[in-house]
């Protein structure tokens, strides 16, 4: 989930970003189209509908839940996710592990008004911040993990967000980031989304017109978070996507410090990498 903003996102956000070149060993600054607008209440809103239906989301919320859980973080453990939106992941580990001190962090209210909420109905003590991880991060050796999903690639300087969760982590704690490493394809998203709609209803009612029609329901009731998908696609499709190629990305945080203990791409319809990476105890 992308650190969200209340209203709309900053031009100057997005204003340049650090990439890995091949011919370069440090990082290359570029400047990069301004992010697009985004009414991030109205999504906030919408998400968890788009999320509830998408089983390749689903599946990657079991896959980075069940990587948090190999981490083998101790009772009572501190964990924090940042770019939390409405807390799919961080509740799901939650859920698993009871016994975390687990803290979510956005820039938008009404995402963490709606993690919240969830939060609440299902009895977990987790608590919440508006914070912007743009600005320096108060924490110091404090985290046992952090969690990053489809956070770290909207933020301008991912380099220094990067630097900043290593320095939050206590020694020992880990890092764990999911994050898209190629283009969306939004007519792909689409029609993936739609036949997951289409197969739930088929299962409950037989009947292919009345799936085709639900498919269709759906995506008129939740069009917003389907158009933010599209201005991000085309936004990022202006942009070198290198620094979120995998092995790019496990050099980068090697360069920090971090001990890379797993890493893997193809997830979420080939889009995702994931990787765990530690912060060795001296």
């Amino acid at each position: 989930m992308a650190q969200s903003s209340n209203t709309a996102v900053s031009p100057d956000s997005g204003g340049v970003k650090s990439v890995m070149t091949d011919n370069a060993a440090e990082p290359t600054r570029v400047e990069a189209a301004p992010l697009p607008i985004v009414d991030w209440d109205r999504y906030a809103d919408e998400y968890d509908n788009m999320a509830a239906v998408n089983n390749a989301y689903q599946d990657l919320v079991v896959f980075v839940t069940g990587t948090a859980l190999a981490a083998n973080l101790p009772d009572a453990a501190r964990v924090m996710e940042i770019g939390a939106g409405t807390g799919n992941f961080c509740l799901s580990l939650a859920e698993q592990r009871p016994d975390l001190a687990i803290h979510a962090v956005d820039l938008n209210p009404t995402m963490l008004a709606h993690l919240m909420a969830k939060a609440h109905h299902r009895a977990m003590a987790v608590t919440a911040q508006q914070f912007d991880l743009t600005t320096p991060w108060p924490w110091q050796a404090h985290w046992d993990m952090i969690l990053a999903v489809h956070a770290v690639m909207h933020l301008p300087d991912p380099h220094r967000a990067l630097e900043q969760a290593f320095s939050a982590l206590r020694p020992g704690g880990c890092l764990l980031i999911a994050d898209i490493a190629r283009a969306l394809d939004v007519d792909d998203w689409q029609q993936a989304v739609a036949a997951d709609i289409v197969a739930a209803h088929m299962a409950e009612t037989g009947s292919i017109s009345a799936a085709q029609a639900a498919a269709e329901a759906f995506f008129a009731e939740n069009a917003h978070v389907l158009a933010v998908n599209r201005a991000f696609a085309a936004h990022y499709a202006t942009r070198p996507m290198s620094r979120l190629v995998l092995a790019d990305l496990c050099q980068t945080l090697v360069e920090i410090g971090f001990v890379i203990e797993a890493a893997s791409d193809g997830h979420y319809r080939d889009y995702d990498n994931v990787i765990l990476a530690r912060r060795m105890a001296p």
